[in-house]
């Protein structure tokens, strides 16, 4: 990829073992993700529905999207209070 190898690394394997070990269930995950992803965006729905609603309030509303965050007004105010 980088050009020829040099001599003291020609030798050398490309995986071993123990790299096997670790990045096959790595690759496996990776598959599987494509393959299913919904579990993982159901993890995010609720936090990526806090910055919709606080960038453009009434997102859901206006597109006929359940929100998941429940029945929440487009007048509500999701700023924090003041710290001390």
């Amino acid at each position: 990829m980088l050009g020829e190898v040099a001599e003291k690394n020609a030798a050398l394997k490309d995986l071993n073992w123990r790299e096997i070990a670790i990045f096959a269930p790595l690759i496996a995950w990776a598959f599987w993700i494509g393959v299913s992803p919904q579990p993982y965006f159901r993890v995010l729905d609720r936090s990526v529905a806090q910055i919709v609603q606080r960038v453009q309030p009434g997102y859901y509303e206006e597109h006929r999207l359940p929100n998941p965050l429940g029945a929440i007004p487009a007048t509500t105010n999701l700023t924090l209070p003041p710290t001390r």
